[in-house]
């Protein structure tokens, strides 16, 4: 179904140099409009994060990677883009990139500068306070900082001795199964990084992680995480100055009823240290309100669910004759919420064909 919506001249944009795409990227054309003139989005309204949503086949993968390009090519070798890749599309939709295989590539999970970790993993574990009290104790008792060996973390915890305390050996049993998914078979691979994590992602390129190697989901999700928390620890050390972070399938990550505090904080925090954050999502109902809150541009493929299309009016409070076309949109058609221009516009995207 084409849709077509018309915007007087002077509402279209409040920036009349940034139609030129000299201070941004060029997202698309506006459709409806008699011109078609180009919506271009400032490069800075990065560090004020982007959210991207859409029905499966609704092109926001698409969306996100043409981003990626159109900045690879108007400022080479400027931004940093570490992509998430949750189901591995990105390698055929990117022109260039670093491809990083997760098992290669393992997380130090155990930090000995920070008891941040700790937080990290009472968030994606879902870890009681006890014991999260039982693991700080450990680490503070042993030795462990020695070699960051989560399974030596382990054994330590094995060992620990509860004769005299029910309570405690019941907390000591619950937190091993916690924590037993990361010290056995390849998932161990994953989280046995024994050096400084993020020099891998040293120079200004665009890497792929390529999560869809990693075949369950709570592990793909921990190790997601502590990716996430590196990228947050060390722009507040001031060292990931024109990083862009793509956070794909980000429902599973920040769930409304289960939303991770590293990712919450982070939002709000980063964008001052020069990090930007796009979170792609087909289920924005399912995020939570504070991921709504601290993505200052959101651009919206076709919705289905009632819903999502109420998360999403709600949020941009967009009038009826908006909300009624997004269920129809076309792959790579989408409304586009911008900071720079005085209202949503409906928008083709890129050069995306009409078919995915």
């Amino acid at each position: 179904m084409k849709v077509s919506i018309r915007y007087p001249a002077q509402l279209i944009s409040r920036n009349i140099e940034n139609r030129m795409g000299n201070n941004g990227i060029v997202l698309g054309k506006a459709l409806g409009c008699k011109e078609e003139p180009l919506i271009v989005m400032p490069v800075n309204m990065l560090y004020r994060h982007i959210l991207v949503v859409g029905a499966t086949g609704s092109g926001k993968t698409r969306t996100t990677a043409f981003i990626i390009n159109s900045l690879q090519h108007a400022y080479p070798y400027k931004y940093r883009i570490i992509v998430l890749d949750w189901h591995g599309e990105y390698r055929s939709l990117l022109k260039k990139y670093v491809y990083v295989n997760p098992y290669n590539a393992p997380v130090n999970i155990i930090d000995i500068k920070t008891l941040s970790w700790i937080e990290t993993l009472y968030d994606v574990l879902g870890l009681s306070d006890p014991q999260a009290y039982v693991l700080q104790k450990v680490i503070e008792k042993s030795n462990i900082a020695s070699n960051n060996d989560i399974r030596k973390l382990y054994k330590l915890i094995e060992e620990m001795d509860t004769e005299n305390a029910k309570w405690l050996r019941e907390v000591k049993y619950a937190l091993l199964r916690r924590l037993a998914p990361l010290v056995y078979g390849d998932n161990y691979r994953l989280f046995a990084g024994t050096k400084d994590f993020l020099k891998l992602f040293k120079n200004r390129a665009t890497y792929v992680v390529d999560l869809s190697m990693i075949r369950e989901t709570r592990i793909k999700k921990i190790y997601a995480t502590f990716i996430i928390r590196y990228v947050f620890d060390y722009a507040l050390r001031n060292c990931m100055h024109d990083t862009i972070l793509v956070i794909e399938e980000a429902h599973n990550l920040m769930r409304r009823s289960n939303s991770l505090e590293v990712i919450t904080r982070m939002l709000s925090e980063i964008r001052k240290f020069g990090v930007g954050v796009i979170i792609v999502s087909q289920s924005p109902s399912g995020l939570g309100d504070d991921i709504m809150k601290n993505t200052a541009s959101k651009i919206i493929h076709s919705i289905k669910s009632s819903v999502d299309l109420e998360t999403i009016s709600r949020s941009l409070v967009l009038d009826r004759e908006i909300i009624s076309v997004v269920p129809y949109l076309e792959p790579g058609e989408a409304v586009v919420a911008l900071p720079n221009y005085k209202k949503p516009l409906l928008v083709k995207i890129g050069d995306l064909p009409e078919k995915l």
